[in-house]
């Protein structure tokens, strides 16, 4: 089987290599635009255990383009035949597995202090995690127009609905401005650039779990996925027309693939930025 594999991954890099493309030259980032996507060439590390390093060079185009050793899905070329697009995501496969095994660490040895600390280490953690909010009170007036000022300071308006929404979500997780979960929120705004949106109605807000226009933290990031699937949990109590949040979109006839809700596109927004794809708010929408 490892002669199998050596000589998979070795038939890999010679179809996608030249011959003349010496070792050293998986040491450049280079972008190899195909009809499909971009495929970004990032090098292993130097440093990188071997087993990565070995396939990094057997499958270039397939190194990781992120620290836990995730990689890029290669498009198949229209240039390319069939077999070799599938030797490439076998390449790919194989390749992810090695660079995860090789930063695996070795589990040591479990002994009754081992297993007494990794007990009040799990008790601690339950401790520290915040009960689930309770279930809003529903949303029950009907429609209003953009009738209420807007709570957030925007010098607008909001719906009643938006009003009832935001206050919801205020009562589950605190101030909305410098508050636990929520560091700012905004809901009216002109939107100049973007007639059709739900802020200037009254009907939208922007909740940010860290400082805008800066991609969260790992603790900001899940504040917002709490929001936000607080939001999705009781969008028929609460009136939600749609969520966007961290480059996914999410409306109640929206079924999750390959994670939550679909992926956001825009013919509006960079949906690549930091604001345009909505990693550093979640965006609500309320239907009334």
């Amino acid at each position: 089987m490892r002669l199998l594999l050596a000589a998979v991954l070795t038939a890999g890099a010679t179809l996608t290599a030249p011959p003349t493309t010496p070792a050293a030259a998986v040491t450049t980032v280079t972008t190899v635009t195909t009809p499909h996507q971009p495929v970004v060439v990032v090098p292993a590390p130097a440093r990188a255990p071997f087993p990565e390093r070995w396939s990094a060079l057997a499958c270039p185009e397939l190194a990781p383009n992120a620290p836990d050793g995730r990689v890029r899905r290669v498009a198949a070329r229209t240039d390319e035949p069939a077999p070799l697009t599938q030797l490439r995501r076998a390449c790919s496969r194989v390749r992810s597995g090695l660079a995860a095994l090789a930063r695996t660490p070795v589990a040591p040895a479990v002994g009754p202090e081992a297993l007494r600390h990794s007990v009040s280490a799990a008790v601690e953690r339950a401790a520290a995690t915040p009960p689930p909010p309770a279930p809003p009170a529903p949303w029950t007036g009907g429609a209003s127009g953009c009738a209420v000022p807007d709570p957030t300071g925007g010098g607008g308006c909001v719906t009643e609905a938006t009003r009832h929404g935001l206050a919801a979500v205020e009562a589950a997780f605190g101030p909305l401005a410098a508050g636990p979960t929520v560091r700012s929120a905004s809901c009216w705004d002109e939107h100049a650039w973007n007639p059709a949106s739900d802020h200037p109605r009254g009907r939208a807000c922007d909740l940010f779990p860290g400082t805008a226009g800066a991609f969260p933290s790992d603790a900001e990031q899940a504040a917002g996925w709490r929001v936000a699937d607080y939001l999705r949990a009781h969008a028929d109590a609460l009136d939600v027309s749609y969520l966007i949040w961290q480059g996914r979109y999410w409306d109640p006839s929206v079924r999750d693939g390959d994670g939550w809700g679909r992926p956001y596109s825009s013919t509006v927004y960079d949906t690549a930025d930091v604001t345009g794809g909505h990693y550093d708010h979640v965006h609500v929408s309320f239907a009334e």
